[in-house]
Protein backbone atom coordinates (compact mmCIF):
# COMPACT_ATOMS: atom_id res chain seq x y z
CA UNK A 1 0.00 0.00 0.00
CA UNK A 2 1.34 3.53 -0.85
CA UNK A 3 0.48 5.04 2.29
CA UNK A 4 2.23 8.35 1.18
CA UNK A 5 1.04 8.65 -2.08
CA UNK A 6 -1.17 11.64 -1.03
CA UNK A 7 1.02 13.53 1.86
CA UNK A 8 4.13 15.81 1.25
CA UNK A 9 7.31 14.98 2.92
CA UNK A 10 7.66 15.97 6.35
CA UNK A 11 8.68 20.28 6.54
CA UNK A 12 7.07 21.12 3.02
CA UNK A 13 4.04 21.53 1.69
CA UNK A 14 1.51 22.98 -1.14
CA UNK A 15 1.02 26.46 -1.95
CA UNK A 16 -1.96 27.42 -3.21
CA UNK A 17 -3.54 30.38 -4.77
CA UNK A 18 -3.37 33.82 -2.42
CA UNK A 19 -0.04 32.02 -0.80
CA UNK A 20 1.61 32.34 -4.55
CA UNK A 21 0.43 35.98 -5.25
CA UNK A 22 1.70 36.72 -1.89
CA UNK A 23 5.10 35.01 -2.93
CA UNK A 24 5.38 36.67 -5.40
CA UNK A 25 4.59 40.35 -4.51
CA UNK A 26 7.33 39.61 -1.98
CA UNK A 27 9.90 38.48 -4.19
CA UNK A 28 8.77 41.38 -6.86
CA UNK A 29 9.13 43.70 -4.40
CA UNK A 30 12.62 42.69 -3.08
CA UNK A 31 14.04 41.81 -6.22
CA UNK A 32 13.46 45.60 -7.46
CA UNK A 33 15.43 47.16 -4.48
CA UNK A 34 18.38 44.49 -5.36
CA UNK A 35 18.48 45.46 -9.37
CA UNK A 36 18.09 49.21 -8.37
CA UNK A 37 21.36 48.57 -6.31
CA UNK A 38 23.34 47.07 -9.17
CA UNK A 39 22.99 43.46 -8.00
CA UNK A 40 22.50 40.44 -10.45
CA UNK A 41 20.81 37.48 -10.43
CA UNK A 42 22.64 34.19 -10.64
CA UNK A 43 21.12 30.59 -9.69
CA UNK A 44 23.37 27.97 -8.78
CA UNK A 45 22.30 23.98 -8.50
CA UNK A 46 20.44 22.24 -6.22
CA UNK A 47 22.33 19.65 -5.88
CA UNK A 48 26.20 20.52 -5.17
CA UNK A 49 28.73 17.80 -3.80
CA UNK A 50 29.06 17.77 -0.29
CA UNK A 51 32.68 18.95 -0.44
CA UNK A 52 31.38 22.77 -1.08
CA UNK A 53 29.48 22.56 2.50
CA UNK A 54 32.16 20.05 4.13
CA UNK A 55 34.64 22.64 5.20
CA UNK A 56 34.56 23.32 8.93
CA UNK A 57 33.41 26.76 8.48
CA UNK A 58 30.20 26.16 6.59
CA UNK A 59 28.35 26.18 10.15
CA UNK A 60 25.97 23.21 8.19
CA UNK A 61 26.14 19.82 10.16
CA UNK A 62 26.36 16.98 7.94
CA UNK A 63 23.16 15.38 9.90
CA UNK A 64 21.26 18.44 8.68
CA UNK A 65 21.74 18.03 5.12
CA UNK A 66 20.03 16.04 2.34
CA UNK A 67 22.42 13.45 0.97
CA UNK A 68 22.16 11.30 -2.58
CA UNK A 69 25.16 10.26 -4.77
CA UNK A 70 25.52 10.65 -8.43
CA UNK A 71 26.28 7.61 -11.07
CA UNK A 72 29.83 7.59 -9.91
CA UNK A 73 28.98 7.54 -6.21
CA UNK A 74 30.07 10.79 -5.36
CA UNK A 75 28.28 12.39 -2.71
CA UNK A 76 25.96 15.40 -3.44
CA UNK A 77 23.22 17.34 -1.34
CA UNK A 78 20.54 19.61 -2.04
CA UNK A 79 21.72 23.01 -1.11
CA UNK A 80 21.60 23.69 2.45
CA UNK A 81 22.82 27.00 2.00
CA UNK A 82 23.21 29.74 -0.82
CA UNK A 83 26.31 31.35 0.33
CA UNK A 84 28.96 28.85 -0.20
CA UNK A 85 28.09 27.74 -3.90
CA UNK A 86 27.93 31.19 -4.63
CA UNK A 87 31.23 31.73 -3.60
CA UNK A 88 32.63 28.54 -5.55
CA UNK A 89 30.80 30.08 -8.73
CA UNK A 90 32.34 33.08 -8.12
CA UNK A 91 35.48 31.53 -7.81
CA UNK A 92 35.32 29.54 -10.59
CA UNK A 93 33.14 31.33 -13.59
CA UNK A 94 33.39 34.96 -12.62
CA UNK A 95 37.10 34.82 -11.36
CA UNK A 96 38.22 36.84 -13.93
CA UNK A 97 35.69 39.91 -13.31
CA UNK A 98 36.43 43.42 -12.02
CA UNK A 99 35.99 43.76 -8.50
CA UNK A 100 33.56 44.27 -6.58
CA UNK A 101 30.62 41.57 -7.76
CA UNK A 102 27.34 42.53 -6.51
CA UNK A 103 25.07 39.49 -7.07
CA UNK A 104 21.64 38.32 -5.69
CA UNK A 105 19.55 34.90 -5.58
CA UNK A 106 16.23 33.84 -5.51
CA UNK A 107 16.20 29.64 -4.58
CA UNK A 108 15.07 27.02 -2.34
CA UNK A 109 17.39 25.47 0.11
CA UNK A 110 16.72 22.24 2.35
CA UNK A 111 17.70 21.43 5.78
CA UNK A 112 17.13 18.29 7.28
CA UNK A 113 15.63 19.68 10.54
CA UNK A 114 15.25 16.68 13.61
CA UNK A 115 11.30 15.62 13.18
CA UNK A 116 8.46 17.60 14.92
CA UNK A 117 10.68 20.88 15.47
CA UNK A 118 8.29 22.94 13.83
CA UNK A 119 10.58 23.94 10.89
CA UNK A 120 10.40 23.83 7.18
CA UNK A 121 13.12 21.41 5.27
CA UNK A 122 12.08 23.57 2.16
CA UNK A 123 12.25 27.36 2.18
CA UNK A 124 12.86 30.05 -0.53
CA UNK A 125 15.71 32.34 0.50
CA UNK A 126 16.65 35.66 -0.94
CA UNK A 127 19.96 37.81 -0.55
CA UNK A 128 22.86 39.11 -1.63
CA UNK A 129 26.59 38.99 -1.88
CA UNK A 130 28.69 41.47 -1.92
CA UNK A 131 31.89 40.22 -2.65
CA UNK A 132 35.57 42.13 -3.28
CA UNK A 133 34.62 44.86 -1.14
CA UNK A 134 34.87 45.19 2.87
CA UNK A 135 34.89 47.48 5.50
CA UNK A 136 31.98 50.39 6.36
CA UNK A 137 31.36 51.23 3.04
CA UNK A 138 30.31 47.60 1.94
CA UNK A 139 29.05 47.12 5.58
CA UNK A 140 26.46 50.10 5.44
CA UNK A 141 25.65 48.99 1.54
CA UNK A 142 24.22 45.47 2.36
CA UNK A 143 22.96 46.93 5.85
CA UNK A 144 20.83 49.69 4.27
CA UNK A 145 19.95 47.17 1.13
CA UNK A 146 18.30 44.81 3.93
CA UNK A 147 16.24 47.50 5.38
CA UNK A 148 15.27 48.56 2.24
CA UNK A 149 14.34 45.46 1.27
CA UNK A 150 12.22 44.47 3.99
CA UNK A 151 10.56 47.58 4.37
CA UNK A 152 9.36 47.29 0.91
CA UNK A 153 7.04 44.20 2.20
CA UNK A 154 6.69 45.07 5.70
CA UNK A 155 6.36 48.56 7.71
CA UNK A 156 6.93 46.94 11.52
CA UNK A 157 10.22 44.91 11.69
CA UNK A 158 13.56 45.04 13.40
CA UNK A 159 16.89 43.82 12.37
CA UNK A 160 19.28 42.73 15.32
CA UNK A 161 23.07 43.94 14.69
CA UNK A 162 25.72 41.85 15.72
CA UNK A 163 29.47 41.74 15.31
CA UNK A 164 31.55 38.20 14.80
CA UNK A 165 35.00 39.27 16.45
CA UNK A 166 33.55 40.40 20.04
CA UNK A 167 32.88 36.67 20.90
CA UNK A 168 36.12 35.77 18.98
CA UNK A 169 38.03 37.98 20.79
CA UNK A 170 37.10 37.15 23.66
CA UNK A 171 37.48 33.36 23.46
CA UNK A 172 40.92 33.53 21.80
CA UNK A 173 42.15 35.07 25.41
CA UNK A 174 40.85 31.97 27.25
CA UNK A 175 42.80 28.58 27.66
CA UNK A 176 40.31 26.39 25.70
CA UNK A 177 39.79 23.24 22.63
CA UNK A 178 37.98 24.22 19.89
CA UNK A 179 35.16 21.61 20.83
CA UNK A 180 35.13 23.82 24.41
CA UNK A 181 34.63 27.35 22.70
CA UNK A 182 31.68 25.81 20.49
CA UNK A 183 29.44 24.64 23.49
CA UNK A 184 30.25 27.99 24.83
CA UNK A 185 29.32 29.65 21.64
CA UNK A 186 26.22 27.52 21.34
CA UNK A 187 25.09 28.45 24.58
CA UNK A 188 25.35 32.20 24.05
CA UNK A 189 22.99 31.77 20.89
CA UNK A 190 20.47 30.35 22.26
CA UNK A 191 20.54 32.62 25.69
CA UNK A 192 20.97 29.06 27.46
CA UNK A 193 21.91 31.21 30.66
CA UNK A 194 22.26 28.04 32.86
CA UNK A 195 24.15 26.00 30.20
CA UNK A 196 26.59 28.93 29.70
CA UNK A 197 27.35 29.08 33.76
CA UNK A 198 27.99 26.03 34.29
CA UNK A 199 30.59 26.05 31.55
CA UNK A 200 32.26 29.51 32.86
CA UNK A 201 32.10 28.32 36.86
CA UNK A 202 34.69 25.95 35.96
CA UNK A 203 37.18 28.19 34.16
CA UNK A 204 39.40 30.30 36.08
CA UNK A 205 37.64 33.71 36.71
CA UNK A 206 38.78 36.47 34.78
CA UNK A 207 37.06 40.02 33.42
CA UNK A 208 36.91 37.99 30.24
CA UNK A 209 34.95 34.92 31.67
CA UNK A 210 33.07 38.01 33.01
CA UNK A 211 32.55 39.62 29.42
CA UNK A 212 31.92 35.98 28.04
CA UNK A 213 29.16 35.85 30.55
CA UNK A 214 27.29 39.10 29.90
CA UNK A 215 26.98 38.63 26.09
CA UNK A 216 23.53 36.88 26.22
CA UNK A 217 22.19 39.71 27.82
CA UNK A 218 23.67 42.53 25.99
CA UNK A 219 20.32 43.85 23.65
CA UNK A 220 18.98 46.18 22.82
CA UNK A 221 19.53 49.77 21.48
CA UNK A 222 22.33 52.28 21.49
CA UNK A 223 22.63 52.24 25.36
CA UNK A 224 23.83 48.36 25.11
CA UNK A 225 27.65 50.22 23.81
CA UNK A 226 27.66 51.78 27.00
CA UNK A 227 27.42 48.71 29.08
CA UNK A 228 29.46 46.94 26.67
CA UNK A 229 32.26 49.20 26.84
CA UNK A 230 32.48 48.65 30.58
CA UNK A 231 32.49 45.08 30.51
CA UNK A 232 34.65 44.55 27.47
CA UNK A 233 37.45 47.17 28.38
CA UNK A 234 40.71 45.83 28.34
CA UNK A 235 40.20 43.08 26.20
CA UNK A 236 40.49 42.19 22.72
CA UNK A 237 36.79 43.00 21.71
CA UNK A 238 37.06 46.88 22.06
CA UNK A 239 37.96 47.34 18.38
CA UNK A 240 34.77 45.51 17.38
CA UNK A 241 32.81 47.17 19.60
CA UNK A 242 34.29 50.46 18.40
CA UNK A 243 33.26 49.69 14.44
CA UNK A 244 30.02 48.31 15.35
CA UNK A 245 29.36 51.82 17.36
CA UNK A 246 30.21 53.39 14.58
CA UNK A 247 27.70 51.64 11.72
CA UNK A 248 25.08 52.17 14.20
CA UNK A 249 25.66 55.98 14.27
CA UNK A 250 26.04 56.08 10.55
CA UNK A 251 22.50 54.14 10.32
CA UNK A 252 21.24 56.63 13.01
CA UNK A 253 22.39 59.60 10.74
CA UNK A 254 20.61 57.86 8.01
CA UNK A 255 17.40 57.54 10.32
CA UNK A 256 17.44 53.95 10.05
CA UNK A 257 18.84 53.52 13.87
CA UNK A 258 15.08 52.77 14.61
CA UNK A 259 15.20 49.51 12.66
CA UNK A 260 18.12 48.38 14.80
CA UNK A 261 18.69 46.34 17.83
CA UNK A 262 22.07 45.52 18.74
CA UNK A 263 22.65 42.21 20.06
CA UNK A 264 26.05 40.94 21.43
CA UNK A 265 24.97 37.38 21.83
CA UNK A 266 24.68 36.79 18.12
CA UNK A 267 27.21 34.37 17.55
CA UNK A 268 26.36 32.10 14.40
CA UNK A 269 28.01 28.94 14.30
CA UNK A 270 28.85 30.37 9.86
CA UNK A 271 32.47 31.07 10.18
CA UNK A 272 33.12 33.02 7.48
CA UNK A 273 31.31 35.92 8.92
CA UNK A 274 34.74 37.41 10.68
CA UNK A 275 32.89 40.83 10.89
CA UNK A 276 29.30 42.08 10.97
CA UNK A 277 26.52 39.95 11.54
CA UNK A 278 22.70 40.52 11.47
CA UNK A 279 20.63 37.54 12.69
CA UNK A 280 21.74 36.13 9.11
CA UNK A 281 19.64 39.08 7.56
CA UNK A 282 22.58 40.27 6.42
CA UNK A 283 22.79 37.73 3.89
CA UNK A 284 19.38 36.15 3.57
CA UNK A 285 17.20 39.54 3.71
CA UNK A 286 13.68 37.32 4.21
CA UNK A 287 12.22 34.20 3.91
CA UNK A 288 9.50 34.26 1.54
CA UNK A 289 7.19 32.48 4.59
CA UNK A 290 7.75 35.18 7.07
CA UNK A 291 4.28 35.57 8.56
CA UNK A 292 4.29 39.41 8.60
CA UNK A 293 5.31 39.88 5.78
CA UNK A 294 2.66 37.41 4.27
CA UNK A 295 -0.48 40.12 5.80
CA UNK A 296 1.50 43.07 3.98
CA UNK A 297 1.27 41.26 1.41
CA UNK A 298 -1.95 40.17 0.94
CA UNK A 299 -3.01 43.68 2.25
CA UNK A 300 -1.36 44.95 -1.16
CA UNK A 301 -2.87 42.41 -3.27
CA UNK A 302 -6.24 43.01 -1.67
CA UNK A 303 -6.21 46.94 -1.95
CA UNK A 304 -5.32 46.48 -5.51
CA UNK A 305 -8.21 44.00 -6.19
CA UNK A 306 -10.61 46.84 -5.17
CA UNK A 307 -9.02 49.54 -7.13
Amino acid sequence: MKKNLKMTPEGTKDFLFAECSAMDYICTSIEKVFVKGGFKRVITPALEFYDVFSIPSSGISQESMFKTTDNKGRLLVARPDSTLPIARMVSTRLKNNTLPVRLYYKQAVYRNNPSLAGRRNEFLQMGVELLGAKGKRADLEILTSAIKSISAVADDFRIELGHAEVFNALSKELDIDNDYKEKIRVSIESKNYSALNNLLDKLKPCKTVSAIRSLPSLFGGEEVFDEAYDICKGTGAENALDYLHTIYKELSVLELGNKLIIDLGLVQRNNYYTGMQTMKTILQFLSVTTTRAKKSAFSALNQSRQM
